[in-house]
């Protein structure tokens, strides 16, 4: 059952988006049949929530809800005490199905499954594995608002979870407010104050690190993890290829790999043109896969990474180290070999 006290930041939430401020919302929903009446909260300027609509639940324990778009991202269901909490980032219509027992699942769009996805978690009693599969669901959504509201509703206490989304609101999504409070609630957890220009080192105990699964030469999926598996150490490369200095990095990486022919090497390239990616990597002896430029960013923000290339060093399925230049890259790995 939710807290019925989360109280979520209003500044936070009150993102506007004057363009498409007036498109419609809707939200039908199927709910057991003793439920009479449905309350859309949302979030209060003056903090917490206020009642925004009302409506009937038929006999059949069907209700929609229409009403044009508001300046949130999210809305809040008061269903006889229980708090669903659903996405408002949408213009599709989207729905709920809520059983006797008080499980629910949202649908309609990719936010709206992740909504259902990350309650039915957080909603379950917590065991061992319940970060592993909280941080696994995310995985690629760090940057969206389900992940955001996860971080709320664990008040910021999932140290894993809040660095992960912290980062990845830093890289994707700069100038929203929602990033400032992420972390303000990480900086209050640091041993001493970091300063401006202090890059946040990620940490993820219970996963590792973050998985890849990328297109490479031949138009295979694939994964970091399998690189990671197969090897004692991994240098995950993360490499603009249309940059200048991009043939000098990838004689760095090549100089540790002739020297540490043991290690693996999964190198992420970016760029807007595949067909020049695939020249550029054509002869180059290990992994290499392709992520445009306009595509997700997800990964950039997983691994907190503002500036490329940037490289990381993985062993026993840890990240044991984050290198900056590309010249020290060898030296870095004999140190962990």
């Amino acid at each position: 059952m939710m807290n019925k006290k989360l109280l979520i930041p209003t500044a936070i939430l009150l993102l506007s988006s004057c363009s498409r401020q007036q498109e419609s919302w809707t939200l039908s929903g199927e709910l057991p049949a003793d439920v009479k009446t449905v309350t859309l909260e949302l979030p209060s300027p003056a903090g917490g929530w206020y009642t925004a609509d009302s409506v009937k639940v038929n006999k059949s324990g069907e209700f929609v809800i229409t009403r044009e778009r508001a300046n949130g991202e999210m809305y809040r269901l008061n269903i006889d005490g229980k708090y669903v909490y659903v996405p408002a980032d949408s213009t599709e219509a989207l729905s709920l199905s809520m059983s006797q027992e008080g499980n629910y699942v949202i649908a309609g769009s990719h936010e709206a499954a992740l909504f259902s996805d990350i309650s039915a978690i957080l909603d379950a009693p917590a065991d061992s594995t319940t970060q592993r599969r909280l941080l696994l669901a995310l995985q690629d959504d760090f940057n969206s608002i389900a992940a955001y509201y996860a971080t709320l509703r664990l008040q910021g206490k999932n140290r894993t979870l809040l660095r992960a989304v912290a980062n990845a609101y830093s890289v994707t999504r700069p100038d929203d407010p929602r990033t400032a409070l992420l972390l303000s609630m990480l900086q209050k957890q640091q041993p001493q104050p970091s300063t401006s220009g202090e890059t946040i080192v990620i940490e993820a105990p219970e996963l590792g690190y973050f998985d890849i699964e990328l297109l490479n030469r031949k138009g295979e999926k694939t994964s970091l993890s399998a690189t990671v598996e197969s090897h004692p150490l991994t240098l995950l490369a993360f490499v603009n290829l249309e940059s200048e200095s991009a043939p000098g990095v990838n004689l760095n990486i090549g100089e540790a790999f002739t020297s540490y022919p043991q290690i693996g090497i999964y190198e992420v390239g970016f760029g807007e043109n595949q067909h020049q990616w695939a020249a550029a990597s054509a002869e180059l002896p290990w992994v290499n896969v392709f992520q445009s430029e306009s595509a997700s960013r997800s990964h950039l923000g997983q691994y907190a990474i503002s500036n490329l290339p940037t490289f990381f060093l993985i062993k026993d399925g840890e990240i044991v180290a984050r290198i900056e230049d590309s010249s020290e890259i060898k030296e870095t790995v004999k140190k962990y070999l």
